[in-house]
């Protein structure tokens, strides 16, 4: 196997791994609940994360254990789920949060590339400590104070949108029975303004896949995939290169090989 086409293995097996724990992850903590879910991300991620040093020095094990850590690698987007149930009835503070949980995903992955660097002279694989230490921390910081949302996972949540639904076409009926009752025109009036006011403030999360929309959406994250990882993709060949180029200035073998 050439060089550059380990390297693709190495990134692509964490990567595969990750894309079937998106798709399945967060179906799977409408079942067993948010918080389950996190703390099996984040310790069996911690654990396999171990499990990778330890395969250090042979190529496909590591591999294996690489995409075995990615098919735990769900956290945001279990999060999001979470988030999700927690401002259900508020689009603002929902999108708020989300961009919040978007962007710390952004900032944790570009603070592990910092903490591998600054850890360059320890070992090409001692980071992989400090991050399972990290990811474990993560764990026990779930598992002593985040809170299921009031014990609704999905279904119970979409039963509850329906209540609710049929509470407001109730309220609207006794809105327009007022109205018809009332003997003044104003107040009347001041009926079927609260009526529109009612129909136009409340937002009601979707309680159907919208699969043309999905579509676009995993469309346009696989092009911008793309067009962010093709030049990096195209620059770690030569990285890779170098890495080798220097154990073979000492007259040693490189601790990871694809041969």
């Amino acid at each position: 196997m050439s060089y550059t086409s380990a390297l693709y293995v190495l990134t692509g097996s964490a990567g595969i791994g990750v894309a079937f724990a998106s798709l399945f992850f967060g179906q799977l903590s409408d079942k067993l609940g948010r918080k389950f879910c996190l703390l099996l991300c984040m310790y069996v991620g911690a654990a396999l994360t171990v499990v990778k040093y330890l395969c250090r020095h042979d190529f496909w094990l590591f591999n294996i254990a690489n995409f075995l850590n990615g098919l735990f690698g769900a956290s945001t987007v279990v999060a999001q789920s979470y988030i999700a149930d927690i401002y259900s009835d508020d689009k603002d503070k929902l999108n708020e949060a989300m961009g919040g949980v978007m962007g710390l995903a952004m900032l944790g992955g570009n603070a592990g590339n910092i903490l591998a660097i600054a850890m360059e002279n320890a070992g090409l694989f001692i980071p992989l400590l400090p991050g399972a230490a990290l990811s474990a921390s993560a764990g026990l910081l779930i598992q002593l104070y985040l809170v299921e949302p009031d014990g609704k996972l999905h279904d119970d949540h979409a039963a509850h949108v329906e209540e609710a639904h049929d509470d407001q076409i109730d309220s609207k009926a006794a809105a327009v029975g007022a109205a018809e009752e009332a003997a003044e025109e104003g107040a009347a009036e001041k009926a079927k303004t609260a009526e529109k006011e009612d129909d136009s403030n409340p937002w009601k999360p979707p309680t159907k896949m919208n699969w043309k929309l999905l579509s676009v959406i995993i469309l346009g994250s696989i092009l911008d995939n793309i067009g962010s990882m093709g030049p990096l993709m195209a620059m770690s060949p030569l990285m890779l290169y170098e890495y080798n180029y220097d154990y073979l200035l000492e007259g040693e073998k490189p601790l990871l090989s694809a041969t």
